[in-house]
């Protein structure tokens, strides 16, 4: 009886040790993904929150950046007032509740895209919040929608 509960206890923390490495990988290869899509490079301290991927066209993540270094990154990454992250304040409901609501007026926002991703991202300045939306193509291909599009062939088989 003993030797059961060993192995059943054995089994149990092998399987929750591989679940955590799984699960860790996971997250840093989404937010492995996210640097290579927008191009930041987050500063010493940044602590990852939470991602959602919808595993089809979008992923949303949420980080937060050492106080002092956000603006900084702010100014480094062209961040402004003027880009409104429409989209990242509609999927951030994806994401884990104590993630899902930008509190703060002093937001900045920026985006961008790259040949087949887009994305968008809003920066709490006065907390290091920032959120980052990207679009990617679907499972079909097509693309993501604000970028410059593809050249289709034409139904008559014409480029």
């Amino acid at each position: 009886m003993k030797k059961i509960l060993i192995i059943l206890v054995i089994a149990l923390v092998a399987l929750l040790t591989w679940r955590l490495i799984v699960r860790h990988n996971d997250e840093v290869a989404g937010w492995q993904f996210i640097r290579r899509v927008t191009g930041f490079e987050f500063p010493d301290g940044t602590k990852y929150l939470a991602q959602f991927d919808d595993a089809e066209m979008r992923i949303i993540g949420a980080a937060k950046l050492p106080r002092e270094a956000a603006l900084d990154f702010a100014r480094k990454y062209a961040f402004g007032k003027e880009a409104q992250c429409i989209e990242c304040k509609f999927y951030i409901q994806a994401l884990p509740k104590q993630y899902q609501k930008i509190s703060s007026a002093d937001t900045l926002s920026a985006v961008g895209q790259t040949k087949f991703q887009s994305w968008e991202a809003i920066l709490d300045s006065e907390t290091g919040l920032l959120w980052i939306y990207i679009q990617y193509p679907d499972w079909s291909g097509d693309h993501s929608g604000w970028g410059p599009q593809p050249h289709r062939a034409q139904s008559s088989g014409q480029p």
